[in-house]
């Protein structure tokens, strides 16, 4: 499937030359040498990140034995309207989104709706069912260019993309919050390049790996670690209720804030009522549930709720206290095939940046193993 390309002012330019390099079975080193040209060349032509001179272009055409117009080529200008499109995460009737255009097809991955700091490109207007809405596309050159989108609900990914959009201009990078099951498959599915989960898996006792094998059990993988965080339940600042643990949740005059199933603090939260013999129909706002942690401090914040389960970055953030229940891991997959996208590349070298680990320490993240690559798949 072909892949756009930013070329020069608004034009867009579309290649197949990762397609058909891969149907001749050569490298991109194997091809660079037959073009002669570097190979940087040719990964960044792929990847979107330029398009060729017209020397480069009839050489790869050349090298591949194909005509240049059938390599490269300008579509017809895409105009804003309404299009029926696949939905990753909650979204909901004239709620903002972004919109990303994908060799699937128009892809719309919703934006919180007190997030105001990540562009939006889409609204929907109208929700057919859970993964289906027809939109509107109101800035068709946002919707086209090649993005790094990274999906998970840790807001620790949040800071990782503002430092990636500050030190690296050309190369457009996207925040997806939707939890860790979501962020997986939507992996496996060719959706993003990137998912963060911090999923704990009682049968073995392990974080994520367990997870990952299940679902990406046909594809291949890289699994790198990004840092170590806490969930425990947020309460209001000074816990005028006297808050102390899990079995508060019981008392009739206290009342929660839940995420939705999927999530990890959905399954915190469950397995520590199970483990105290208490079922969720004795916690008063088990069924009010939210999509992301910024939602669970929200609610705590506003006096929406008396508490909810979510990670101790948004209880400093909101100034709300915070009551451990455990310490995770939170992971990065990519798949192999993404691996040398350019973006994916700088992603990786930034796990490494002092300053980068600095902030997530100050929003009380652990990155003693930031960067480490964990799990390769075979």
């Amino acid at each position: 499937m072909a892949k756009p390309v930013t070329f020069s002012g608004d034009n867009m330019l579309h290649n197949r030359l990762r397609e058909k390099r891969s149907q001749l079975g050569l490298t991109q080193e194997e091809l660079a040498e037959k073009a002669g040209i570097a190979r940087q060349t040719v990964s960044g032509i792929e990847a979107g990140q330029y398009g060729p001179s017209l020397v480069v272009a009839l050489r790869l055409a050349q090298a591949l034995n194909t005509p240049v117009e059938t390599l490269f080529w300008f579509p017809q200008p895409v105009k804003p309207g309404k299009e029926l499109v696949k939905c990753i995460g909650p979204v909901k009737k004239g709620g903002r989104v972004r919109l990303v255009r994908l060799p699937q097809g128009l892809v719309a991955f919703p934006l919180s709706s007190h997030d105001f700091f990540q562009e939006a490109n889409g609204q929907i207007l109208e929700l057919y069912t859970q993964d289906k809405a027809l939109v509107e596309d109101f800035n068709p050159e946002l919707t086209g260019q090649s993005t790094v989108i990274l999906a998970g609900c840790s807001p620790a990914l949040a800071v990782l993309v503002r430092k990636l959009h500050r030190r690296y201009k050309d190369v457009s990078f996207f925040w997806a919050p939707v939890n860790s099951m979501q962020a997986i498959r939507a992996l496996r599915d060719g959706l993003v390049q990137v998912a963060g989960l911090h999923l704990f898996d009682e049968q073995s006792g392990e974080y994520n790996l367990p997870v990952i094998q299940r679902t990406l059990w046909d594809k291949e993988y890289v699994v790198y670690s990004f840092c170590f965080g806490e969930q425990g339940l947020l309460v209001q600042k000074s816990n005028p209720k006297r808050i102390g643990g899990i079995g508060d949740l019981t008392r009739g005059n206290i009342s929660l804030v839940n995420r939705e199933k999927g999530s990890e603090a959905r399954r915190i939260l469950d397995s520590t009522l199970k483990e105290n013999d208490f079922s969720p129909g004795q916690v008063c706002g088990y069924s009010f549930e939210v999509n992301t942690h910024l939602e669970v401090a929200q609610a705590v914040s506003l006096g929406a709720a008396d508490c909810g389960v979510a990670m101790k970055s948004v209880a400093l953030a909101f100034d709300l206290e915070f009551i451990p229940f455990t310490r995770e891991r939170y992971d990065l997959v990519f798949l192999k095939k993404d691996m040398e996208n350019p973006g994916v590349q700088v992603l990786l070298e930034s796990l490494h940046n002092v300053l980068l680990k600095k902030e997530l320490e100050v929003c009380g993240y652990d990155t003693t193993v930031s960067g480490k690559n964990l799990f390769v798949s075979k």
